[in-house]
């Protein structure tokens, strides 16, 4: 994929999203990231939305920061996300489901940094995924247009890839039902234990934490998660 991404910058079918749509996209997405965002979007239709890193190598030795910066003179501050959206879809359910597919594979990036021990992972991935959700269902984003249905399937695609591969087959509703997600979990974990959705916070995904770089976004995430797991597990022990 990113060499495709690569070859379509050459092509000059991916540019810089400016005005009001990527406004909303930046808005949106400071709701799960404190990290800043740069929109491009591409002319030509896209498998799925795609997320980068300002290092994202497109080529061996060659990061995307760099090449946006000479190829098409974007200034890429350090720890920058990068999301590349189907132009044709900026906007209604389809904008909110490729920002629900950006924000998956968000969360498993910040899984394989190798914060959370290998047997919280499966639990980890679940608390952020329900943390997201409640966040969709915002009024600032119900106000700036995000659809929390078409946000959820997206969110769905790289969570069932993480867990039952690409062709998993299974809708963001069965992905998200606790008793559902507990039986693909202990797929790969076999002692997954993680609280009902609605005792988890929403605040998990730390959009407030300062500053806004990625290893201290993504330590406070670590900290959230793992101080939510040992509650759960005392609330298991106590009752």
């Amino acid at each position: 994929m990113k060499n495709n991404l690569l070859e379509s910058i050459w092509r000059n079918d991916v540019s810089l999203s400016t005005g009001r749509s990527a406004r909303r996209v930046r808005q949106m997405l400071k709701a799960f990231t404190p990290l800043k965002v740069i929109v491009l979007e591409s002319v030509r239709p896209l498998a799925r939305a795609g997320f980068y890193t300002d290092n994202s190598e497109v080529m061996p030795g060659l990061p995307l920061g760099d090449v946006l910066a000479e190829e098409l003179g974007i200034e890429v501050p350090y720890g920058s996300l990068i999301v590349v959206l189907d132009h044709a879809a900026m906007h209604g359910r389809g904008l909110s489901r490729q920002l629900g597919t950006v924000l998956g594979d968000l969360l498993v990036h910040v899984l394989s940094q190798g914060i959370f021990p290998l047997r919280r992972e499966a639990a980890a991935l679940y608390l952020m995924a329900c943390s997201s959700v409640t966040r969709s269902g915002s009024e600032r984003l119900g106000r700036l247009g995000l659809d929390p249905q078409a946000f959820e399937d997206g969110l769905s695609g790289p969570l069932g890839r993480y867990w039952k591969g690409p062709q998993h087959g299974l809708t963001a509703r069965e992905l998200l039902d606790p008793s559902q997600l507990r039986s693909l979990a202990r797929t790969v974990d076999l002692g997954f234990a993680a609280p009902d959705p609605a005792q988890i916070s929403a605040e998990l995904l730390a959009t407030d934490v300062r500053p806004a770089n990625p290893a201290t976004w993504i330590s406070t995430i670590e900290e959230r998660v793992l101080a939510e797991l040992a509650d759960h597990e005392a609330r298991l022990c106590s009752s």
